[in-house]
């Protein structure tokens, strides 16, 4: 991805991933999807940092993936 698509990438808060790695057997591999995308243990559990939306969207995508729920979104919401 280009520098500048980075910059004006859209970002959203952090807070919106922890509900996800509440989900059993799905933090581990939250926080491996997380790296992929510069984002550490110490950022995750910042509340003020802001990770790109893609990042959601893809941790969504992994869930469903690994967990064979379609409804993973909304039990993850279960445990906001």
């Amino acid at each position: 991805m280009a520098l500048f698509e980075m910059a004006n990438e859209s970002r959203i808060s952090i807070r919106l991933l922890w509900p996800l790695a509440r989900m059993p057997a799905f933090g581990e591999k939250l926080l491996e999807l997380c790296s992929r995308f510069d984002v550490s243990a110490r950022d995750f559990a910042n509340p003020e940092v802001r990770v790109p939306h893609r990042l959601l969207l893809r941790a969504l995508e992994h869930g469903i993936a690994s967990s064979q729920d379609p409804l993973f979104g909304l039990h993850a919401g279960e445990r906001a």
